[in-house]
């Protein structure tokens, strides 16, 4: 019969931060005891796995808390970009009698709210795709 409970000093000393002399200490086992029986059973290889997976777990568990956050911050921009897109549309109707150069500050915030959020936006979402429009300017009008 085992005098030690080895599964459980194992057990300890894997999925802890605890050191051979601090385990020894703290059941009342002499310390070359414990040394030897884990170097016998390779104890540092399975601490050293089990945190590099615990390791592992971690960097995936927050990569994917960052994903999600991404995911909602680009879905508030793309909304955020849906309506000020309408504002303007809305804008432009009001202001019916503007010269085509006029909208190039419009089409240039546009164009921009797409670039934002590539592969995204519907051309037909923002009514009437005013940033696919060339940009023209106070020169380009006069010849």
């Amino acid at each position: 019969m085992c005098k030690w409970p080895w599964d459980d000093l194992e057990y300890e000393y894997v999925t802890g931060d605890i050191s051979y002399r601090e385990l020894a200490k703290k059941h009342g086992i002499p310390f070359c005891t414990i040394a030897d029986y884990a170097k016998n059973h390779s104890w540092k290889a399975k601490h050293d796995e089990h945190h590099d997976n615990a390791m592992a777990e971690a960097l995936q568990n927050s990569i994917t808390q960052d994903s999600v956050r991404l995911a909602e911050l680009k879905d508030n921009v793309l909304q955020s970009a849906v309506l000020l897109s309408r504002m303007i549309m809305a804008d432009l109707k009001v202001k019916h009698s503007m010269k085509p150069y006029e909208y190039g500050h419009y089409a240039g915030t546009l164009k921009m709210l797409y670039e934002f959020v590539p592969g995204e936006v519907d051309e037909n979402a923002l009514e009437g795709g005013l940033c696919f429009m060339p940009l023209q300017t106070d020169e380009d009008e006069k010849s």
